[in-house]
């Protein structure tokens, strides 16, 4: 089997479904633009960090949660929301406003975790499975997460992604997020929201 680019394994594909893509055919591209400014951005699958320049072409492929995804020369990259004026996209929070003041619990950590993606799949990650464990005590915040691939370079990325938003609730006290790998992920994992949404059913 070729190995994929994807971080939907396609080792669990059955041997006789090889030619089945585990995920539906990419939409068809959007319009190519320039670049408004100089802009950092995350090289996926990688996790290396990029200067790209004023001025660059690239497109839009995803835009979900509070960041971006674009394609330049046909390599793909994350761009933080508060970027989007950059690649002509209306700015985008890091949460909601509404989340701000509500108490530091189970639902509010759920809810902020529904805005967190991988920027490769269109499916937030709690839909897709990888959140093993939430709890609150204390208003200290443990979560237990993992990635769909165990080598996947982006899981640092995800893990402050979610840092990040968490600490902008009044009041948080410690957040631990812990990568783990027991049991190991598989498509079964992702809910009936984020197989419809990825044309799994």
């Amino acid at each position: 089997m070729k190995p994929s680019n994807s971080k939907i394994p396609t080792l669990q594909v059955p041997a006789a479904a090889e030619k089945a893509s585990p995920l539906p055919p990419p939409k068809a591209k959007s319009e190519i633009f320039k670049l408004t400014r100089n802009l950092t951005a995350i090289c996926i699958p990688d996790g290396r960090i990029e200067q790209l320049t004023e001025g660059t072409e690239a497109y839009l492929t995803q835009a979900l949660g509070s960041s971006f995804t674009i394609a330049v020369n046909h390599q793909l990259f994350r761009i933080d929301g508060e970027d989007g004026d950059a690649i002509h996209q209306q700015p985008r929070p890091m949460i909601d406003a509404k989340l701000l003041a509500d108490p530091v619990n189970e639902a509010t950590v759920k809810a902020i975790l529904k805005t967190c993606y991988d920027p490769e799949i269109p499916v937030n990650l709690l839909d897709l499975g990888l959140i093993y464990k939430v709890s609150v005590t204390d208003k200290n915040v443990h979560i237990q997460m993992t990635l769909t691939n165990p080598g996947c370079g982006m899981g640092e990325v995800m893990v402050q992604d979610i840092r990040r938003k968490l600490l902008k609730l009044k009041q948080v006290g410690n957040i631990d997020i812990q990568l783990v790998f027991t049991p190991p992920w598989s498509r079964d994992m992702i809910s009936t929201a984020g197989q419809l949404a990825l044309g799994l059913l």
